[in-house]
């Protein structure tokens, strides 16, 4: 129940039915609360007992979710920058210069950049600029996948 993808995975679902149902009468207020007073437990985790490397980029962009759906808690700040932090940390150890992942698989190369893609995603929806350094390797990511893939994709 508590490891870092399944924290992450539960705030970004959260965030869509939380906000996708609003108006529907069968998101209760009392499943309402219980989701808000867990939150902050599930940002807490992610901000504290993340994993490196591909699971880092999802946890990371859990937390970004998080600090952007409901800027309301307290931490929300601080983890939108902590995510921000970590990411241009990770997205400098993870990918050569290149643009290949290190783990050089197409699959965890498209995981870690489908959600170093989607912190640029929220970033963007909340006003918030991305360094350009951050979208610079994220295009040689892009590149890396146009030279390597096959024609039949």
């Amino acid at each position: 129940m508590w490891r870092g993808l399944e924290v992450s995975f539960r705030i970004k679902a959260w965030s869509r039915v939380f906000y996708g149902l609003m108006k529907n009468k069968l998101l209760t207020p009392a499943t309402r609360l219980l989701i808000l007073s867990s939150l902050p437990e599930h940002g807490h985790y992610a901000r504290n007992f993340h994993a490196q490397g591909n699971w880092l980029t999802m946890e990371m962009t859990g937390l970004a979710t998080l600090s952007t759906a409901w800027p309301e808690f307290s931490e929300s700040a601080a983890w939108l920058e902590y995510a921000g932090k970590t990411l241009t940390e990770s997205l400098d150890e993870q990918v050569y210069p290149d643009g290949a992942q290190t783990e050089l698989t197409s699959s965890y190369h498209l995981v870690a950049l489908s959600n170093f893609s989607g912190f640029v995603d929220i970033c963007r929806q909340a006003n918030i600029p991305v360094p350009k350094k951050f979208h610079k390797k994220l295009e040689s990511m892009w590149n890396y996948l146009a030279y390597t893939i096959k024609p039949d994709g």
